[in-house]
């Protein structure tokens, strides 16, 4: 029987990178370069149980939310890091990188769509006809631009994080440790 020197379970290992990625939202940041969407499918692909990753991303963004501040278009923004959480499902724990990417994409581009829509909808910023829309899609590609630079860049970190302590786990139990 051998001895492990971590006895932390996956599960722990993905609660705790869910809980920096969530408390990164506090460090300087350009403008949607945050990594709450990549957590929401790190924590689908992860955690094995759907409620778990739902009560696990939904606590960790509250939690910051609760220091940042709170707006009108939360309850939509859960729901899409809800929908988040459900990709990460689909993408799985082996986390292929092909799946990390089309996940992240699909999940970037439906947020991104969506949520200006609720902007455009119920901001009182924008004309609520053709005109309008177009001006806020207009205006929301720099934060679409940035939304996918940091689902790229945090889910290759968060899901990196796992491959890299997955490999490492591997040789420990190799050299029969």
């Amino acid at each position: 029987m051998s001895q492990t020197r971590h006895p932390y379970p996956p599960v722990a290992l993905a609660a705790l990178i869910i809980v920096v990625a969530a408390l990164a939202r506090w460090l300087p940041h350009p403008p949607n370069f945050t990594p709450i969407e990549a957590m929401a499918l790190f924590g689908g692909a992860m955690l094995g149980r759907r409620s778990w990753a739902i009560g696990m991303v939904l606590g960790a963004m509250l939690l910051s939310d609760l220091l940042i501040g709170l707006h009108s278009l939360q309850p939509l923004i859960y729901g899409l890091l809800v929908v988040g959480v459900l990709i990460g499902s689909w993408i799985g724990p082996a986390a292929r990188p092909g799946r990390v990417a089309l996940g992240a994409l699909g999940s970037g581009l439906g947020f991104w769509v969506i949520s200006n829509l609720a902007v455009w909808a119920t901001s009182g910023m924008y004309p609520l006809n053709g005109a309008g829309l177009a001006l806020c899609f207009e205006l929301a590609l720099p934060f679409l631009r940035n939304s996918l630079a940091a689902l790229a860049l945090y889910s290759l970190l968060l899901f990196g994080a796992v491959h890299l302590y997955r490999a490492w786990r591997g040789r420990e139990a190799l050299a029969g440790r």
